[in-house]
């Protein structure tokens, strides 16, 4: 952007952009923010922007970015849904690529591995007891060779077994393995390091920001100056998800399943069906019906101890089940069947790790957490495949994730840009800036929405609809 283009020009009635989204209406309110995030990014520090609904944020945000651009910083956006990334790459982004052509955006969207198809799991998984003769691997196939992407939202069609070959930290064998030229994660990730404009979700950011604190020198997002997080009244949420531990029962049961069925070994079953029996007995430890529950509001004594023992007999099970794919594995010939055992092994070791960590971890800023969904209520009166199955999720969570982010996160870059809808409180954002650990001067503002409810609003409260608790 030429340092004489003023944001005002382009943004006000028959500037650039009347001129290339037709229908335009110039919105003072998109102006004042976009001109607050402008000064934060041109000092060197962070801000908070609240800007109501249809102030256009997107736009305020992605034009001082372009700036920064040109400027020759790498600017990464964040967002919370998948939805509002597409919505940045085929429409937002294109139009200020079109608006300011001299900025030089090259735009790179990144989606965490599980949303990549792995040709290696996916040879796996059709030879598998499963898999073989499965008409939708079939289909799956058949789109693997098409797709540019590997990507699971260009697959056409729903594939429910898609953990068993999406790309993941377990099975994968980076740069040793022998389809790593046609790898559609790395692919990704290849053209990502030529971007500067880097489009991720809150999800993706966080567990980077995890890589670079615990492995010095790796990274899932390559380095970005400025950062711009939108939707980010859902940042301590996805933080207190990302650096915490969550295993629930069918997570256990669907690796207990895989490692049963795996074609070419014969697995001690009678200890898998022992392991299963034993999480079973301790996912019961808990309250049934649908809740959240603190482990020492539910637990007593007596319960408690009976957790500690039951989780240790689960630990013992998996050491042996993942002792027993490593023996397999250097004992076997066919490379397919060594890389499935070797990744088994891997998510069993991982799984026993973070089970250990959830149920004895004593950490003062952590707090282990049940939450319970039960079946259906009036079950058989439902599709089989509408009924809610009974499932419990332990979870050993941060209880303050400021300290987390100050350090990961603000420390480490230049500016950061924090926007939503709803960020606020009637206090401004003190209560936001101290859950997320943002100290020091940045720029403030608060934008109202420049819709007129109370005349163009209605609220309509449909009385003839079950209530959702009725509904899976």
């Amino acid at each position: 952007m030429r340092k004489d283009t003023a944001i005002e020009d382009l943004l006000r009635p028959g500037g650039a952009l009347s001129v290339y989204l037709p229908g335009y209406e110039y919105r003072q309110e998109q102006e004042r923010v976009c001109l607050a995030i402008e000064e934060a990014l041109s000092t060197g520090r962070h801000c908070l922007v609240e800007a109501g609904t249809g102030v256009g944020k997107s736009l305020a945000y992605l034009l001082p970015a372009a700036r920064a651009i040109q400027q020759g910083y790498t600017v990464c956006v964040s967002t919370y849904t998948l939805n509002l990334q597409a919505q940045l790459v085929q429409k937002d982004i294109p139009l200020v690529q079109t608006l300011l052509p001299e900025a030089g955006i090259k735009p790179a969207v990144l989606k965490g591995r599980g949303n990549y198809l792995c040709l290696q799991d996916l040879e796996v998984a059709e030879q598998s007891l499963f898999g073989y003769n499965d008409p939708l691997m079939q289909r799956l196939k058949e789109w693997a060779s098409k797709t540019a992407t590997g990507d699971r939202a260009d697959l056409d069609f729903a594939f429910p077994a898609w953990a068993d070959v999406a790309a993941n930290v377990d099975t994968c064998r980076h740069q040793e393995c022998r389809l790593y030229d046609r790898c559609f994660y790395y692919a990704m990730r290849t053209a990502a390091a030529a971007a500067n404009l880097l489009v991720v979700n809150h999800a993706l950011l966080l567990s980077d920001l995890i890589v670079r604190q615990t492995e010095p020198g790796a990274s899932l997002i390559p380095h970005y100056d400025i950062a711009i997080l939108d939707e980010a009244h859902r940042l301590e949420d996805a933080a207190t998800s990302a650096f915490g531990i969550e295993v629930n029962n069918a997570r256990i049961h669907h690796f207990l399943d895989r490692v049963a069925h795996i074609r070419g070994i014969n697995p001690d079953k009678a200890r898998i069906e022992a392991t299963k029996k034993v999480c079973e007995k301790l996912f019961a430890t808990f309250p049934r019906g649908s809740g959240e529950y603190a482990f020492e509001d539910v637990l007593n004594p007596a319960s408690e101890e009976q957790l500690h023992e039951l989780a240790g007999e689960v630990l013992l099970g998996l050491q042996a089940i993942v002792q027993e794919l490593t023996a397999h594995a250097k004992e076997a010939e066919v490379d397919t069947v060594r890389e499935l055992l070797e990744g088994l092994a891997r998510r069993g070791s991982r799984l026993r790790e973070e089970m250990e960590q959830l149920i004895f971890g004593n950490d003062p800023n952590y707090i282990q957490w049940a939450e319970c969904n039960s079946a259906s209520q009036d079950g058989q009166n439902l599709p089989r495949r509408s009924q809610r199955q009974a499932h419990t999720t332990l979870h050993y969570s941060p209880v303050i994730v400021a300290d987390i982010l100050k350090k990961a996160l603000w420390s480490n870059v230049k500016s950061c840009v924090l926007t939503s809808a709803t960020l606020a409180d009637t206090t401004g954002f003190t209560y936001v800036r101290s859950r997320l650990g943002l100290e020091g001067a940045a720029v403030e503002h608060i934008e109202g929405s420049p819709f007129d409810y109370a005349r163009n609003a209605i609220l309509y409260v449909p009385r003839h609809l079950p209530s959702p608790k009725d509904i899976p």
